[in-house]
């Protein structure tokens, strides 16, 4: 009789031990969860901004222009100039004239040498000419000429300007020397801004000064960086490209 009493005591006293230890573990395996679920959801906003730059990347100007076998050479420049990644992670938006691989195969043998001989700041401050730091779609550009009596002028990232006209509906600019180019392919979309194909190339009178370089122009935000204080270029130039406009005397 008193094994069995004793028996049902251990029984009763084991019940209680399992029941314990079952709502621990369910306790347990709780907090498990919420950490698990904590972890997992740092990851997935992580890799959700990380696969959104990588799309941001992949649709670059950069991106846009490698992909277009009729810039090879121009997208080989960008690399020269190191500014492929500048443009590939800038938040812009830019606008590019993108000279076409046919505009360097019409280059003098004068004009190959230099362009070939040409070091890493030069390329840089000649592909800085090349791009305004605002967008510009080919219909924006040719109202801004209408409204500007049929020349508009705009302010590059080098420092110098281009200057826009129509022939008929065709987009032509004109660079400082006066040489001229037209838009053989419009508004290639990226998602830091536009490319605009032309035929012929267009260089600043002076290919050792740059404006974005001089004053630390920095892709991450698109400032240019003054001594008197940060100014916000993409808004600037963006006024100053619809505000500006003048006749050529070229």
């Amino acid at each position: 009789m008193k094994i069995r009493e004793s028996l049902c005591v251990m029984s009763i006293t084991l019940g209680l031990f399992a029941v314990t230890s079952c709502q621990d573990n369910r306790q347990t395996d709780g907090n498990s969860v919420d950490l698990e679920n904590y972890e997992n959801s740092g990851t997935t906003e992580d890799n959700a901004m990380e696969q959104e730059r990588l799309e941001r990347s992949d649709s670059s100007i950069s991106s846009r222009i490698g992909e277009n076998q009729d810039l090879s050479t121009f997208s080989q420049e960008m690399i020269r100039a190191e500014l492929d990644d500048d443009f590939r992670q800038g938040e812009g938006p830019y606008t590019i004239f993108a000279p076409s691989n046919v505009a360097y195969d019409e280059l003098s043998q004068e004009g190959e040498n230099q362009f070939e001989n040409i070091d890493a700041e030069r390329a840089g401050a000649s592909m800085h000419y090349l791009v305004i730091n605002d967008e510009l779609t080919s219909e924006e550009l040719k109202k801004e000429i209408q409204e500007a009596n049929g020349s508009y002028t705009m302010k590059t990232m080098q420092g110098e300007e281009l200057t826009a006209t129509l022939d008929g509906e065709t987009l032509v600019l004109q660079d400082a020397s006066g040489n001229t180019a037209t838009i053989t392919e419009a508004d290639m979309d990226a998602s830091n801004g536009t490319v605009h194909v032309i035929n012929r190339l267009l260089r600043p009178s002076d290919n050792t000064q740059s404006e974005a370089k001089n004053q630390n122009w920095n892709p991450r935000n698109d400032q240019l960086n003054y001594e008197e204080g940060d100014i916000n270029n993409n808004e600037t130039n963006a006024a100053n490209n619809r505000d500006s406009s003048s006749t050529s005397d070229y």
